[in-house]
C-alpha cells in the first residue's frame, strides 16, 4: 500500500497522436493507475525529446491504495480522445486489461 510500480510500455508519441490512457480500475479504491511518459518513466529520467514524431518511452504507473486486487483496464487511441469505443488503429490497440494485487 502507498508505493507506486511503473509498467514499461514500450515507445509511443502523443505528436502524431499516440493515446494510451486508463478506461477504469475495478473496483475502485485498490489502486490508481495512469500513464506516464518521456522523463517520468524510470530508467529515462535523462531521456530528451529531440525529433518531432519520435516515439519516447511510455509506462502505465499504477500505485498501491488498499489491499486487494484490482483489474485495470487499458485502451490505446489514434488520434482520438480516450473512449473504448475510439479508432485503436491496429489489431494491438483494443481494450487491455491489466490486473494488480495489492498488499
Amino acid at each position: 500500500m502507498g508505493e507506486t510500480a511503473q509498467i514499461y510500455w514500450g515507445g509511443s508519441s502523443t505528436s502524431v497522436g499516440d493515446n494510451w490512457g486508463v478506461l477504469s480500475v475495478d473496483p475502485e479504491g485498490v489502486a490508481e493507475a495512469g500513464f506516464v511518459s518521456g522523463d517520468s518513466v524510470l530508467g529515462f529520467e535523462d531521456w530528451e525529446d529531440t525529433s518531432t514524431g519520435g516515439d519516447g518511452p511510455t509506462a502505465l504507473e499504477v500505485t498501491g491504495i488498499a489491499p486487494g486486487t484490482a483489474t485495470i483496464r487499458v485502451q490505446y487511441c489514434f488520434r482520438e480522445e480516450l473512449a473504448e469505443d475510439c479508432d485503436p488503429g491496429s489489431e494491438d490497440g483494443y481494450p487491455t486489461d491489466v490486473t494488480v494485487t495489492v498488499r
